[in-house]
């Protein structure tokens, strides 16, 4: 017979479960003193990464951290090839009048937004120091992911929300690579920490796009349901051992 509280404590358990913590890869930063940079520090954070998009465009110069080419190239392509009156648009602008109208348009401003970032990072590798050249190499590194990201996210080519929030988080990986370098730290190695279930996975799920939600869901219900078999399995073996004088036959069965 399966009591209510027995009902109570398999599902307090889950709830154990699932609030424990997971373990993932923390990258060190040294300086050459030995010195190590915290990793909360405020210039490597998230906030900061999106001030600096949000100030640089792309006539920036490359020092004052990343350029959002994807939001504000403006050239003689542009003016070229937007279409009728929209040829005194930046990029984000002309985009935004197309986006999920026309492929075709949005395409063309892709376009030249890798164009011109490919251009001005031959042209800033050509005439760099060679002390400040693993910098800049950095900060390409990191713009040149940010376009693809954001083409990613805008077109929906990111088939799962794995993959989508992957993405996020290499870029923000890139961008720590970046700002450690400017002041003056190197990535050393990587350690192992423990931190709880990352919220902004759950965040970008309840943000899905339908599609997404439905390329997603057969992995997370794969997932799902090992991680409650684990759990169950668990949460068996600890109320029989709490239960001795329970038989065999009136085990607790769950998931049904």
């Amino acid at each position: 017979m399966i009591t209510e509280e027995m009902k109570n404590e398999a599902a307090g358990s889950s709830d154990f479960f699932a609030a424990q913590s997971i373990k993932k890869q923390q990258t060190v930063y040294i300086s050459e003193s030995g010195k190590e940079l915290q990793p909360d520090h405020p210039k490597l954070s998230e906030t900061r990464m999106n001030l600096d998009l949000e100030r640089n465009g792309m006539n920036s110069d490359w020092r004052n951290g990343p350029r959002n080419f994807y939001d504000t190239t403006k050239n003689h392509e542009t003016q070229r090839n937007f279409f009728f009156r929209h040829n005194l648009m930046n990029s984000g602008e002309y985009r935004a009048q197309f986006l999920g109208k026309d492929d075709r348009q949005v395409q063309l401003a892709n376009d030249a937004v890798i164009r011109e970032m490919t251009l001005k990072h031959k042209d800033e590798l050509s005439k760099v120091d060679h002390q400040d050249r693993p910098t800049m190499e950095k900060l390409h590194a990191f713009e040149r992911h940010h376009v693809d990201h954001k083409e990613k996210v805008d077109l929906q080519q990111y088939t799962t929300l794995q993959a989508q929030f992957d993405g996020e988080q290499k870029l923000k990986d890139l961008y720590k690579d970046f700002k450690a370098s400017t002041m003056g730290y190197e990535q050393k190695a990587t350690r192992t920490v423990e931190v709880q279930a990352a919220p902004e996975v759950k965040k970008d799920l309840s943000q899905a796009q339908p599609g997404q939600q439905e390329a997603q869901g057969q992995s997370q219900a794969e997932k799902a349901a090992l991680a409650h078999k684990d759990a169950i399995a668990a949460i068996q073996e600890r109320m029989a051992a709490m239960r001795p004088q329970n038989k065999p036959s009136l085990g607790l069965k769950m998931g049904m």
